[in-house]
C-alpha cells in the first residue's frame, strides 16, 4: 500500500494546516481507537517544537519517521 506521510497528515488534520488535539482524537476514534487525552497530550508535547499545541507537517513528519 502506497501511503505517503503527506497523505497521512492531510487525513489526520482533516485537510487543515496543522493537527490539533481534537483532530488527532477524532482520527483515532474514527479508526477504532479509544485514546486517553493525557497520552495524546504527551505526544503533542514531545513533538510540538514551537509550543503552539498542534503539529505542523514538519513536526508530524519527524514523529512519523521516529516511529518507523
Amino acid at each position: 500500500k502506497n501511503y505517503s506521510v503527506k497523505k497521512a497528515f492531510k487525513e489526520v488534520s482533516n485537510n487543515k494546516e496543522v493537527i490539533s488535539l481534537q483532530n488527532l482524537t477524532n482520527y483515532l476514534e474514527i479508526n477504532g481507537f479509544c485514546p486517553e487525552t493525557t497520552d495524546l497530550e504527551a505526544i503533542l508535547r514531545r513533538c510540538d517544537h514551537d509550543a503552539d499545541r498542534s503539529l505542523c507537517f514538519d513536526e508530524f513528519n519527524e514523529l512519523f519517521y521516529l516511529e518507523h
